[in-house]
């Protein structure tokens, strides 16, 4: 949703600088446990305000780190669950593809998020 719709109020603007730095961090930290971390501060945003946030759980979710993925995906859960409006075919085709992740919590969390976009 764009700034200004209804699934977005004003105050969205103004935490554009933070949320690209944390997602500089999400993809290029050195250390999984960074990169986890900024994922789950990029959670604590609107993905209807900041729709971009979405394409870095999208990443996260092909992080060589299993906890950065299923963060990646807890995350995209979180946020389908508080705006379904972000729950987008890209979002969904990489939820179906981390199904089959060799890391049990990765395909549960996948899983949670997919039935929060409306799937079984």
């Amino acid at each position: 949703a764009a700034p200004g719709s209804d699934c977005c109020d004003n105050t969205c603007a103004q935490e554009a600088c933070r949320i690209a730095k944390l997602i500089y961090e999400s993809q290029t930290a050195c250390y999984a446990k960074c990169r986890r971390n900024a994922i789950r501060e990029l959670n604590k945003y609107d993905c209807a305000c900041h729709p971009e946030i979405m394409s870095a759980f999208v990443y996260g979710l092909n992080d060589a780190d299993e906890r950065v993925r299923a963060a990646s995906a807890d995350a995209i859960g979180d946020q389908v669950k508080r705006n379904p409006c972000c729950c987008s075919s890209c979002v969904i085709n990489a939820l179906t593809i981390a199904l089959a992740d060799c890391d049990k919590t990765v395909r549960r969390e996948a899983e949670q998020a997919l039935c929060a976009c409306g799937y079984d």
